[in-house]
């Protein structure tokens, strides 16, 4: 859990983008280490935020998309936060659907 509140330190600093290695560095380490006290679903949903705030649509959309995936058939306490992922999701498709269009017409 220290690299998530690290994480959050530096999403709320306004640097998203050094919360990204904090946030990564979990997911690769053992079964024994953080994983017994932080989910990987909770990591992939701060990452998805961090590099939603980074300006990196894509990469933020493929965590978002893992912890959707997760939670589909999750407890009704996780809701809220399915709602809110899901609404992002749609706005990040729709300006990755935008930006790409622009590019076809300036190409």
């Amino acid at each position: 859990r220290v690299n998530l509140q690290l994480a959050s330190v530096l999403v709320a600093e306004g640097r998203p983008a050094d919360a990204i290695p904090v946030l990564r560095a979990p997911l690769h380490g053992p079964i024994e280490a953080s994983n017994y006290y932080l989910t990987g679903t909770d990591l992939h949903a701060a990452l998805g935020d961090a590099f939603d705030r980074a300006g990196e649509p894509d990469s933020a959309l493929a965590h978002y998309r893992y912890v959707l995936a997760a939670w589909h058939h999750a407890d009704p306490e996780f809701r809220p936060r399915i709602d809110a992922i899901e609404r992002r999701v749609r706005l990040l498709d729709q300006q990755i659907g935008r930006t790409a269009a622009a590019g076809a017409r300036t190409h």
